[in-house]
Parts: C-alpha cells; structure tokens; sequence
C-alpha cells in the first residue's frame, strides 16, 4: 500500500452558545481535517488542531507520496526533525502537522485490518484489547 495523496481541508466549528472567557468571546474552533488516500482505495482521516498547517500538511504531502502509510515511524523520519530541534523552536507546527497525518494513518491501519476480517462481505470490527491473534 503507498500514499497518493494527502488532503487538508480548513473547517470552522461554530458553538452553538458562544461564551466569554478571559481571552473574549469564544465563538467557535477552527481545525484542519486530514485525508490520507492509498493506491488500494483506503482514505484515512486525520485533524489537526488549527488551520495554520495547512500549509505544512502540502509540503508533507510531496514528501510522503510514495511511501507506506503503515510505516509510521519511516513517515515520521521524513516530515518531523530530532526532538533536540523541535524543542528549540518556538514553531510546533511541524509535530502538529504530522501529528495529523499520524492519525489518519492509524485510521487506515483499522481499516486495512477490518478488511482483512472481511467474510462474506460482512465486516467482523476487531477488539484490539481482546483479540488474542496478538497475543505471544
């Protein structure tokens, strides 16, 4: 399986009641939703906690088109510098960014799993904290 493509798409979430705080009126959120696409049809979905990695998310992209998304840690390599630089920073929208792209590669991995549990074109969910194939 190898990345296609990985999307990014600003959103903004409205709260119903918007509230006052310290920092002034809170209206709502904005995010980033994620969606990491596979030559095998597997579109896992990701978020990121604001909309300035967009950005990061494109240059990512071109990095991991190609690779395996089940290799997380080879994905990671890649996009993120050695922690010893990252903490040396004050930009964190690098971790947030892959951060994002993270999780939607673990979503890809349930879902590569669930179809691997496919029969009869009926899906049996794994419960990871029982599934005892895992075990020993």
């Amino acid at each position: 399986m190898k990345i296609t493509n990985i999307r990014a798409t600003p959103v903004n979430i409205p709260l119903e009641a918007p509230f006052w705080w310290t920092g002034g009126l809170y209206p709502g959120t904005s995010k980033a939703i994620v969606e990491v696409e596979t030559d095998e049809g597997l579109v896992g979905l990701g978020e990121a906690p604001s909309t300035d990695v967009c950005a990061m998310i494109v240059v990512m992209r071109e990095a991991l088109a190609g690779r395996d998304p089940l290799d997380i840690a080879a994905c990671e390599r890649i996009c993120v510098p050695p922690w010893q630089i990252v903490q040396n920073t004050d930009d964190a929208r690098v971790v947030k960014a892959f951060g994002a792209i993270e999780i939607a590669e673990i979503a890809q991995q349930r879902a590569d799993r669930l179809r691997t549990r496919r029969t009869q074109d009926r899906i049996y969910p794994v419960d990871v904290a029982h599934d005892t194939s895992r075990c020993g």
